[in-house]
């Protein structure tokens, strides 16, 4: 009997540490993979474009979306989804990594401003905990450091949830911004913990330096480890980084917004 427990101690063992192995595998993987490709990401790259220069001087406070072909459907649905909600599509700011999702959503949407910022590793298709998923991160990280002083302020958004209301109209930045907030974050749930919990999906920020060192610190942590967005977020909230103040939607006010989060299979 004392064999068969210290064998079963020793599979238990052995397979945390194969799991441990494995985990710092993905992570230095991610790192090398950022490493190789920061370059198409950095703030300097968004400094440099025309375009997008010509769109925020059109549009100074916007709601930036992403996405690559395989987002390309539930964009769409998006899309069609907040058409007859007021100021949604005029304040849209759509990055398409690829031709195809440029060329639709331009044909189908001409109202809609899109640009085609073509990133290789952004053209497969990816998930979270992905090389590129953390690229992904660093990317939507430097972009917001750059929006950060270079609008009024603005939304980052995601595709993936249809609305009940317009969101613009529901959340009033200035009623959570009234006690000296400068960003406003989804949360993960309602209760204990989970209230202080970073989302990560939808977030508002007022423009600022000290909300560009919000991102920017964002974006370093990123880029050295391998860690999610939300998460860091959450720490920083927390500990008030640099001054930044957090804000957060109340969850039930959340789903009263969004009718459901859909994916690829239910389109």
């Amino acid at each position: 009997m004392r064999v068969l427990r210290l064998t079963a101690s020793y599979i238990v063992f052995f397979y945390f540490l194969i799991q441990i192995q494995r985990k710092l595998r993905i992570s230095g993987d991610a790192l090398q993979f950022l490493a190789a490709h920061r370059r198409d990401t950095s703030e300097e790259s968004f400094e440099a474009s025309l375009q997008l220069k010509n769109a925020l001087n059109e549009r100074r406070s916007p709601a930036v979306l992403l996405l690559n072909k395989y987002a390309l459907n539930i964009t769409l649905n998006f899309l069609c989804n907040v058409a007859s909600f007021p100021d949604v599509s005029e304040r849209l700011l759509i990055f398409a990594f690829d031709h195809s999702s440029y060329n639709t959503i331009h044909r189908s949407f001409s109202n809609i401003t899109v640009l085609y910022w073509p990133i290789r590793p952004f053209m497969t298709a990816f998930r979270q905990g992905d090389s590129a998923y953390q690229f992904f991160q660093l990317f939507r990280a430097n972009l917001a450091a750059y929006l950060s002083v270079r609008t009024e302020s603005f939304w980052m958004i995601q595709s993936d949830t249809l609305w009940r209301k317009n969101l613009f109209e529901v959340i009033d930045p200035k009623k959570y911004l009234k006690n000296g907030e400068n960003i406003i974050l989804d949360q993960e749930g309602t209760d204990g913990l989970l209230s202080k919990m970073v989302a990560g999906g939808y977030f508002y920020a007022k423009a600022g330096a000290k909300t560009q060192k919000f991102f920017r610190n964002l974006a370093s942590n990123l880029n050295n480890y391998y860690l999610t967005d939300n998460n860091v977020m959450s720490q920083m909230c927390i500990t008030e980084f640099e001054g930044n103040k957090c804000a957060f939607i109340p969850y039930r006010l959340v789903l009263k917004v969004y009718l459901r989060r859909v994916t690829n299979e239910q389109i």
